[in-house]
């Protein structure tokens, strides 16, 4: 089995903009969440530079790995490497948390699950609370209040492989697919 000693950290970002509020299950931080079950999906309510409010959906909806040429590895047995629905697996979110990225105020939730093998899936949302700028490598990034950013952290990744026999389609894991829609509620 090959294993990935370090996390990758991917970013995503984007602008929210306003929307209507809605009742929120956790608020801490600035940010409320409003976790729909185990369906992957939950709420963002955040607050906006005119002291409203913005309501997101974020889905965490499918996981893949591939092999080289992108095809799907995994899909089968009851251990997947690969699925179309976080519906089927065990994930938690944590309460929103306030801290710091790159000297600016955020908060924070972590969607985490540990998946077939000891392939381990973290998602932290973070939310910036205030605007400014930090940069990620040579590119200066801008942000404001309401900012929303993803960090993906694979660990202990299982992959499939001379090691790991992979159902349904087996192969030699390349890398991983991770489908997170957004969307204004």
């Amino acid at each position: 089995m090959r294993a990935m000693n370090k996390a990758i950290f991917v970013s995503l970002f984007f602008e929210v903009c306003s929307m209507a509020s809605a009742d929120p299950t956790i608020t801490a931080a600035g940010v409320s969440v409003k976790v729909k079950g185990q369906s992957g999906k939950m709420t963002l309510t955040i607050p906006t530079n005119d002291d409203g409010t913005s309501d997101v959906e974020c889905q965490m909806k499918a996981l893949r790995q591939l092999d080289a040429d992108g095809k799907t590895l995994g899909g089968g047995g009851s251990e997947k490497h690969s699925f179309n629905s976080f519906a089927t697996q065990e994930f938690t979110f944590s309460a929103p948390t306030t801290g710091k990225y790159m000297n600016l105020t955020t908060s924070s939730i972590t969607f985490a699950s540990t998946l077939v093998g000891s392939s381990e899936l973290k998602v932290i949302i973070m939310v910036f609370q205030e605007s400014g700028s930090f940069t990620v490598g040579k590119d200066v990034i801008n942000v404001t209040a309401g900012t929303v950013k993803f960090n993906v952290e694979l660990g202990t990744w299982s992959w499939c492989g001379s090691d790991v026999n992979c159902k349904a389609s087996s192969g030699e894991g390349h890398s991983v697919e991770l489908d997170i829609i957004i969307s204004p509620e």
